[in-house]
């Protein structure tokens, strides 16, 4: 055997490997770099929320957008799905959509704890005087990473003559 094929067949094989070792160094610097944010977004219809008590009759009507017909201030409960695609503690803003009839509308954020049960509320953010957005930036610590969140949910007060449409929660991991 040649010097030439003696050097090709051991010399060969080691570069081949080196070129491969050196391409698989750069992809894994460059391919598994800081994975870029997500940002999820979940429209929610009042039609999944509800009164603390269903006896309310015609005064609550909820047939696409959640109106408040009576003449009393009317607790609503939505709920905050915490899933795969976005945890309670991702969520980073809220934006409640409707209509104040009456001043002292509001919402806030609140959870339900395990052990013993405990159900606690963020401040409240009051509602505005116009029909879309009626009130954003609500207190989300509720649903902070720092929290045991086990149920998470929203809570409004329409006053009357105010509807509640939707809400949009907005969040990013």
């Amino acid at each position: 055997m040649g010097m030439k094929t003696m050097l090709r067949g051991r010399i060969a094989p080691k570069m081949l490997a080196g070129a491969c070792a050196y391409a698989a160094t750069l992809a894994a610097l460059v391919g598994f770099g800081e994975a870029d944010a997500v940002t999820t977004v979940r429209e929610v219809p009042s039609s999944m929320c509800h009164a603390k008590y269903d006896n309310l009759g015609t005064a609550l009507e909820n047939a696409g957008a959640l109106n408040n017909f009576g003449t009393a201030n009317v607790s609503i409960y939505c709920p905050v799905v915490s899933d795969t695609e976005q945890f309670a503690a991702d969520i980073n803003s809220v934006t409640v959509h409707g209509f104040e009839g009456t001043d002292g509308a509001y919402s806030a954020a609140c959870s339900c704890y395990l052990n013993p049960v405990d159900c606690v509320c963020g401040t409240t953010r009051s509602w505005s005087n116009n029909a879309g957005v009626v009130a954003s930036n609500l207190n989300l610590t509720q649903w902070s990473p720092n929290q045991q969140v086990e149920f998470a949910w929203l809570i409004h007060r329409l006053t009357p003559s105010s509807t509640l449409v939707g809400y949009v929660m907005v969040g990013s991991y």
